[in-house]
């Protein structure tokens, strides 16, 4: 694990922690809610089974009084797995039949102001790794790349 070290020469285990205030304590800091956020991506659990795990993850943060998620609006069956029933990523033709799906409208109707999205087209289809991009690594031909614009004026005309 990764070490700190104390002004005395002693390493010591780092550690890191997180506390979550409830709703009401979060306004101590004024403006905290609307700028601070956090991710909700590719997680290895769920604290609520009950619901898809993308779900979990915001309303959790949204429970904590947070206005700001950053999401993965690409390989939802991927990204979002734990105790979610996406269809195959093959089935999504575009970005915007991603940003579609009834779990992602459900975020959209949730109480945040801001959604940070890590987003990519499926017009370079689909690849063994995790982002899926990889058509551009080796160049883009001009139809994938008119492909690629269409998906995203059509994924933000969505929005």
């Amino acid at each position: 694990g990764f070490v700190s070290e104390r002004p005395s020469g002693r390493e010591t285990p780092a550690i890191t922690a997180c506390v979550a205030r409830p709703r009401e304590e979060a306004s101590e800091v004024p403006g905290a809610a609307e700028k601070l956020g956090a991710t909700v991506w590719a997680p290895c659990y769920a604290r609520n089974h009950s619901m898809p795990v993308l779900l979990d993850g915001a309303r959790t943060l949204e429970d904590m009084g947070m206005r700001v998620i950053k999401v993965a609006l690409f390989r939802p069956s991927w990204n979002y797995a734990v105790g979610s029933d996406w269809p195959p990523d093959e089935s999504f033709e575009t970005l915007r039949d991603v940003a579609e799906h009834q779990h992602f409208r459900e975020l959209w109707d949730m109480r945040f102001d801001t959604y940070v999205l890590v987003a990519y087209s499926t017009a370079g289809g689909g690849s063994a790794g995790n982002m899926a991009a990889g058509y551009w690594v080796q160049g883009i031909s001009e139809a994938k790349e008119a492909e690629e614009e269409l998906q995203f004026y059509e994924a933000a005309a969505f929005f």
